[in-house]
Order: C-alpha cells, then sequence, then structure tokens
C-alpha cells in the first residue's frame, strides 16, 4: 500500500542532503516531492534549467532568499514543479499539483487541506504547515514497501529532520494550537532566527574503543595424591622346637647274695629322692624393621599453550564529505552500461577506507587482504565483484584527501 512519508527541516543544505540521500539511494525522483516557503515573495519563477539551476529571472531575485531552495528543487529536474506566490511557497515534484489544487481559489490552507488528504494525521499536519510557514523546508516521498519505508524513514533521520512530536510539544508550549493559513509566513530575518532557535551546538559523543586482553594466571588445583596409613594384621607362625623330659625309672629286681659286713654299719632307714625335670618352650618376640615406606612431592613443570579469542570494538569514521556526484560520473565514464546504483556501497567503502588512519598509508597490494575481510563481513561472498571500484574510490579519495596526503 502507497504511504507518503513527511520529513521536516530547519536547515535548506539538511533537505537538500536528504533529497540527494534519497536519490543516490536509489528513489525514483518522480516519487519525490519539496515544500518550502518562498519567505521574501521575490522566488517568481517555475523554470529550472537541466542542471537544476533557477533560469531567467529566478536567478536573479532569488539569490537572496531562493538560492538554496532552488538547489533542491532542481535535484527534482523532470518531476516538474510550481510556484504558490499566493500562499508563498515553493513547491516540486508530484505533491504540487495537490497543494495548488487545494488552494485554488481561497489561498486558504492548501498545504495543510493537502497533507490530510495524504494520510497525515492532523495534529501532524497543523506542525508541518507551521514549520513550512516558519522557513523549514519539507521532503516527501511516496513508498511503496514497508522496507522502503524504513529505508526512507532511516535517510530522512539520518539527514536531521524533525521529531515532529516534540516539535509540536515545543509549539503547542508557546501557545500554538493548529495551523492559522491567514498567519504571515515569516520574514527571512525572521526565518533565520527560528532556524537559529532550533539549531543545537553539536554534542560530543563518545564511543568506547573496548579490546579484552588474555591475562594467563596460575593457581594450585587439587590433581591426585596418595594417604598411607599402617595398621596390624596377626598371621599364625608354626616352628618345631626339640624338648628333653626326664622320667624316673624305679627297677627292682631279685637277687641273692651275702651281705658285705661292711655295709651292715648302712643297714638303717633312709629316703632317697630322685626329681624329674622336663624342657618347656618358652616363645619370645623381637620386632625387627623391614622395609620403610618414606611419603614426599616431586615438583615438575610443563607449559601449556592458551588459546583463546578477544574481542574488540573498531570504530569507523564516515566522512560527511563523500561526493556522490563526482563518483557518479566517474562510473558513468567507465561503466556507460551499468547502473551506479548497484556499486554505489563499493565506492562509499572505499572513500570510508581513505578516511581511516589504518589504510591511509600503504600499498593496495599489503592492505587488500585486510580490506576484504572487513568488506566481506557487511557484503558476503561479494569482493571479487566490487573489488575493482572498492580500489578506484580508496585511490581517488586518498589523491583529494590532504589529510591523507599528510601521511
Amino acid at each position: 500500500m502507497a504511504k507518503t512519508i513527511v520529513g521536516l527541516f530547519d536547515d535548506r543544505d539538511a533537505a537538500h542532503s536528504a533529497v540527494q540521500d534519497l536519490i543516490d539511494a536509489g528513489l525514483d525522483r518522480g516519487r519525490i516531492s519539496v515544500v518550502a516557503a518562498d519567505e521574501d515573495g521575490k522566488f517568481q519563477t517555475h523554470k529550472v534549467d537541466a542542471h537544476g539551476n533557477m533560469a531567467a529571472e529566478g536567478a536573479v531575485t532569488g539569490l537572496a532568499s531562493g538560492a538554496v531552495v532552488g538547489g533542491v528543487i532542481g535535484l527534482l529536474v523532470g518531476a516538474g514543479f510550481t510556484v504558490l506566490p499566493i500562499a508563498g511557497l515553493l513547491l516540486a515534484g508530484p505533491v504540487a499539483g495537490a497543494i495548488a489544487g487545494a488552494a485554488t481559489g481561497a489561498a486558504a490552507g492548501g498545504i495543510l487541506g493537502a497533507l490530510i488528504g495524504m494520510g497525515i494525521p492532523k495534529e501532524h499536519a497543523d506542525v508541518y504547515a507551521e514549520g513550512v510557514r516558519r522557513g523549514g523546508t519539507l521532503v516527501l516521498v511516496q513508498t511503496d514497501t514497508d522496507a522502503e519505508e524504513a529505508r526512507v524513514r532511516d535517510l530522512l533521520d539520518r539527514d536531521g529532520a524533525v521529531d515532529i512530536e516534540e516539535r509540536g510539544a515545543a509549539y503547542r508550549a508557546e501557545g500554538f494550537t493548529a495551523y492559522d493559513h491567514t498567519a504571515k509566513p515569516f520574514t527571512p530575518e525572521e526565518a533565520r532566527r527560528e532556524r537559529e532557535r532550533w539549531r543545537q551546538p553539536a554534542a560530543t559523543e563518545k564511543l568506547q574503543v573496548v579490546e579484552e586482553n588474555v591475562n594467563v594466571g596460575k593457581r594450585e588445583v587439587p590433581t591426585g595424591g596418595v594417604r598411607v596409613r599402617s595398621y596390624v594384621t596377626e598371621q599364625p607362625v608354626q616352628k618345631q622346637v626339640s624338648l628333653t623330659e626326664e622320667h624316673v625309672d624305679v627297677q627292682r629286681r631279685p637277687v641273692d647274695r651275702p651281705v658285705d659286713p661292711n655295709a651292715l654299719e648302712t643297714f638303717r632307714e633312709g629316703t632317697i629322692e630322685v626329681k624329674e625335670r622336663a624342657e618347656v618352650p618358652v616363645v619370645k618376640k623381637e620386632a625387627h624393621v623391614v622395609e620403610e615406606v618414606a611419603i614426599g612431592k616431586v615438583t615438575n613443570e610443563r607449559t601449556e599453550t592458551i588459546q583463546d579469542t578477544v574481542r574488540q570494538t573498531h570504530v569507523d569514521v564516515v566522512p560527511v564529505d563523500y561526493d556522490a556526484e563526482y563518483w557518479r560520473r566517474d562510473f558513468a565514464q567507465r561503466h556507460p552500461n551499468e547502473r551506479y546504483e548497484e556499486y554505489e556501497p563499493a565506492y562509499r567503502f572505499g572513500h570510508e577506507l581513505s578516511n581511516d588512519a589504518q589504510f591511509q598509508s600503504g600499498d593496495w597490494t599489503t592492505l587488500e587482504p585486510t580490506v576484504r575481510q572487513r568488506w566481506e563481513t557487511r557484503h558476503p561472498n561479494s569482493w571479487n565483484r566490487f573489488r575493482e571500484h572498492v580500489r578506484a574510490s580508496w585511490e581517488g579519495s586518498r589523491a583529494r584527501n590532504p589529510r591523507a596526503r599528510m601521511m
């Protein structure tokens, strides 16, 4: 479903850049429109030459008020534009007829009615119309798909389109309620002061470049060990030993012989005692040290290679002075039968490289592997097709870049 995307720009140079970027991105000029205020009413021409320059009387009277606007409109040569001196507007593109028709015979809010007719909510249309009355410039783009709508919004935001919600809140805080078609357009001086009021000093943004380092330390961890304990066991032991026992042997045997006269003196009572003896085993145990178990630690050193990945942020500085028209002409001379829009990313990429300190010195042969890796991160498997265009832009931009020549 077709949808009209609108961007309000306080600064006309920004509007010019937005239209140029839309064209460079491949948007059909016939779907882009511009609405701006003719602040002092002197821009009374409706002719633009083949180069987008104002012709004849417009070039003379427009220098004071409309030269920049003429430059924006000049980008849309072929789309046609009309001037509404009654409404004090400069128009280019397909919306010119719609706004002209809405204003015919009434000069009453032609721009407001046209915007609402395009599907713009009234609360936004009021702010857009008021912004033009105060010297702003509208860039309107007709889109067909959601993807195209997102791309157009991104381009307009990148080039400085006003946040319509914030601007509406600011207007209402000052007493604004709705667009008044009877209110006079701002004079050039009033428009200048209005632009200065909204021009914020460029904020200093900081991007932190973060790089990871690998710090390899050491710590002790348990990897094993032994536990040694001693305990007592018993086992039976057998040994043989020879023992001697004594036994009294009493033998009585009969005899018959005369008594010796001398023995008669011993003939009296008496007792003879004989004791028996025997050997018994005596067990004596002695402890002997038969083995020693020594417990200690042996320290060995080894070298281990640690492999890991580290991350680092890179900041690509993209300069705003990329000359699209220069490279478009250069491309047309080199490749007259091909479309520049298909190769435009390669030319911008080469221009980025020329402003990157890493690639401002050295020869192409040495730098190409790194350049290719960076390119294919954004555009996989396309290096061979765009290689020569990247190189041409890199070499040409370096030659035109004073900072690069100083390296």
